[in-house]
C-alpha cells in the first residue's frame, strides 16, 4: 500500500523543472500586461484630467455672463503697462507663483493654502476639478524659487513678451468674446509644469510659427502631453510639437 501511494504522489507531483517554466511564463505574460494596466490607467487619469478642464471652461463661461461678456482675467490689474497697454505691472507676479500686493487669481498658485479664494470660486463645485489626478512636483524652474508642478494655467502671453518676436499680441484673458475671433483655435488654459496659475511667456524665446521647447516647461504627463482648453469650451490633448504662435494670441494672422 506504501509502494502505490508513493507511485501515486510521483505521477501528480510537479518537478523543479516544471516550476521553473511556470514562473517564467508567469514572468512574461506580467511584463505585457503590467505596461497595458499602467496606460490603461494613465487614460483613465487623462479623461478625468480633460473632464476637469471642461468645468473649468464652464465655469469660465458662467463668470463671463455675470461679467459683461468677459473671460475670466488671470488676476484684477491695478497698474498698467504705459508702454504695453495689455500688459500688468501690479500686482506682480513672484518667483514662488504667488503675487504682490496678493490678489485673488483666476485659480490659486501652487503654495497657496487651502481656502485661498479665487476668481472663478463661486463657479467650481468642487476644489478637485483644480488639479489633475497625474499631476507630480518638479524642482523649481530657472528663476523660480518654489517647486512647481503639472498644473492648470491661463494664457497671459501679452505685447509685452511678444515684443523680442516683433509682434503686438495678446492673450484672451481678461477680453471680450467679441475680442477673440476664433475662439475654437485659441488656447485659454492648459497643463503646465509651473508654480503659478499663469503662463505669461509661453511663446518667448521661440520662433515665429511655435515657442521655446524649454526643459521640463511643457507638461508630458498624459501619454507624452497635455490638455488644453480653447476658449469656445472644447478640450483637447496636445503636444509640444503641436503647438504654435497663432494660438496663443487672440490677433487673427
Amino acid at each position: 500500500m506504501a509502494r502505490t501511494s508513493l507511485t501515486y504522489w510521483r505521477r501528480t507531483g510537479f518537478t523543479l523543472i516544471e516550476l521553473l517554466v511556470v514562473i517564467a511564463i508567469l514572468s512574461v505574460l506580467a511584463a505585457i500586461l503590467f505596461p497595458v494596466f499602467a496606460n490603461a490607467r494613465e487614460k483613465a487619469r487623462q479623461a478625468a484630467c480633460q473632464s476637469n478642464l471642461k468645468q473649468l471652461g464652464l465655469a469660465v463661461r458662467l463668470y463671463a455672463q455675470d461679467y459683461d461678456e468677459t473671460y475670466v482675467p488671470k488676476y484684477n490689474c491695478t497698474v498698467w503697462s504705459a508702454a504695453y497697454p495689455d500688459h500688468c505691472e501690479s500686482p506682480s507676479l513672484q518667483t514662488d507663483g504667488t503675487l504682490l500686493p496678493a490678489v485673488p487669481q483666476w485659480l490659486p498658485a501652487a503654495v497657496d493654502p487651502p481656502g485661498t479664494p479665487y476668481l472663478l470660486e463661486p463657479y467650481v463645485k468642487s476644489d478637485g476639478v483644480r488639479l489633475c489626478p497625474s499631476r507630480r512636483e518638479y524642482p523649481p524652474l530657472p528663476g523660480e524659487t518654489q517647486a512647481g508642478e503639472d498644473r492648470y494655467v491661463i494664457n497671459a502671453w501679452d505685447s509685452f513678451y511678444a515684443q523680442p518676436l516683433g509682434f503686438t499680441e495678446t492673450s484672451p484673458q481678461g477680453q471680450a468674446d467679441s475680442a477673440v475671433p476664433e475662439p475654437s483655435q485659441t488656447l485659454f488654459a492648459w497643463e503646465h509644469t509651473n508654480n503659478a496659475g499663469e503662463c505669461q511667456g509661453g511663446q518667448q524665446g521661440g520662433d515665429h510659427e511655435r515657442p521655446a521647447n524649454v526643459p521640463d516647461h511643457w507638461s508630458a504627463t498624459h501619454n507624452g502631453g497635455f490638455s488644453a482648453l480653447w476658449c469656445d469650451g472644447h478640450v483637447k490633448w496636445m503636444t509640444f510639437s503641436m503647438l504654435r504662435r497663432h494660438m496663443f494670441t487672440i490677433q487673427e494672422e
